[in-house]
């Protein structure tokens, strides 16, 4: 009975080490690196579209405070998607007087493994997200994430 109690701790204390041994091989990998997002503004009237500018400094996230600067602005027509019921096909039509604005944004962050990161807070394509700067303020999509040195 001693045995196997002994056998259980080494077994406990083993499992113990490799996990914490893991973990800190993949911190080490993290590294500092200017990331570009593009969120994307949808349905926007043709007055908020001539308000972001290239250069605008801006802040994503509500909470996250994850500062960056404006690189790029796209302006596209806002679409409607449906489906022809009768033909069984989908249709695309652009919405009058309205648009969707893609701007891109360039932070300095970090990138492991796991995870993306500007401030410590982690980017995603497809999530949810703020975007503010002094003049406008939007909420969006993330569509992209880019990472260079």
């Amino acid at each position: 009975m001693d045995t196997l109690l002994v056998l259980a701790i080494a077994a406990v204390l083993a499992v113990g080490v490799w996990f914490l041994a893991g973990r800190g091989d993949g911190q080490t990998a993290v590294q500092d690196k200017t990331i570009e997002v593009m969120i994307e503004l949808t349905k926007k009237d043709e007055a908020f579209t001539k308000l972001p500018k290239v250069g605008d400094t801006v802040t994503l996230g509500v909470k996250e405070k994850m500062p960056a600067t404006v690189t790029k602005v796209e302006v596209l027509p806002a679409i409607s998607q449906g489906k022809d019921m009768v033909n069984g096909k989908f249709t695309e039509e652009p919405i009058p007087d309205l648009y969707n604005v893609q701007i891109t944004v360039e932070g300095t962050g970090t990138e492991s493994a796991s995870a993306v990161e500007i401030n410590g807070n982690p980017l995603r394509v497809g999530a949810e997200s703020a975007i503010k700067s002094k003049d406008w303020v939007g909420y969006g999509f993330i569509l992209s994430v880019e990472t260079r040195d």
